[in-house]
C-alpha cells in the first residue's frame, strides 16, 4: 500500500500522522490536533526538554483509541 503523511508544526514540536493513502486528510488532521491537545494539557512536563519517545506511556493509550475509532 502506499502511504501519505500530514504534519502540525507548532514549534518546538512536529506532530506526525501516517495513513493509507485515501484516508481522510481531515480525519488526520483533526487526530493531530487531538493528540496535541492532549499532549499540552499533561501535567509538569518541561516541553523544551522533552526526550522523544519519553511521552508514550502518557499518550499511547489515547493514540490507540483515537485510532481504533477512526
Amino acid at each position: 500500500p502506499r502511504y501519505t503523511y500530514y504534519l502540525l508544526n507548532e514549534p518546538p514540536f512536529t506532530y506526525l500522522c501516517l495513513a493509507k493513502t485515501g484516508f481522510s486528510k481531515l480525519k488526520c488532521l483533526s487526530y493531530l490536533k487531538d493528540i496535541r491537545d492532549q499532549f499540552n494539557t499533561l501535567p509538569s512536563i518541561d516541553r523544551e526538554t522533552t526526550i522523544a519517545y519519553g511521552l508514550n506511556s502518557k499518550l499511547e493509550v489515547a493514540m490507540k483509541q483515537k485510532m481504533v475509532m477512526g
